[in-house]
């Protein structure tokens, strides 16, 4: 994994948040936040819609509502005033959010077909062991005679399912 495609993590002065957005609002809270120096991870999903012949294509936010963002504590207030900011949710387990946010990011950059899955708890646990998504490590889950793997977001209660190669996987 190139440096450029890791995110920052959190340091004494910088912690990261979750803002939840009012509907519709996620892209404009990351714009707000980019005009103030914050920084704002928001996953977006490409959607393909045929609308006649013709095809579009449009990106929208994996976690409909969500956005992760670095701040300080003075970023926090000034979050919290914008009225496109539902709520701002403490993090407080900081390694296992960036470690997850950064699984989804890896799948993302790497991976054409990605879709909103239920979060999960139970099931076997796997690891890539090669591959664009070597080390990301998620909950197996079969469908139809494709392997996917569940990548949690535990702290707002969503996940994401990823499609690799069955012997890709090792348990762990």
């Amino acid at each position: 994994m190139d440096e450029s495609s890791l995110l920052p993590a959190p340091d004494q002065d910088h912690a990261w948040c979750v803002l939840h957005a009012r509907p519709r609002c996620e892209k404009k809270v990351v714009e707000f936040c980019k005009t103030r120096s914050i920084y704002a991870y928001l996953p977006l999903m490409v959607k393909k819609h045929r609308y006649g012949a013709r095809l579009r294509q449009y990106e929208v936010p994996l976690f409909t509502g969500y956005v992760f963002a670095l701040a300080g504590k003075q970023d926090v207030l000034t979050l919290r005033q914008n009225q496109r900011v539902a709520n701002l949710l403490s993090v407080y387990d900081q390694d296992t959010l960036l470690r997850q946010l950064q699984q989804v990011k890896t799948a993302l950059d790497n991976q054409e077909s990605m879709e909103l899955f239920p979060h999960l708890v139970a099931g076997m646990k796997v690891e890539v062991r090669s591959g664009p998504l070597k080390g990301v490590e998620g909950f197996i889950h079969k469908l139809k005679s494709k392997t996917r793997i569940i990548l949690n977001i535990d702290f707002i209660q969503q996940a994401v399912a990823v499609e690799v190669e069955a012997d890709l996987l090792v348990p762990v």
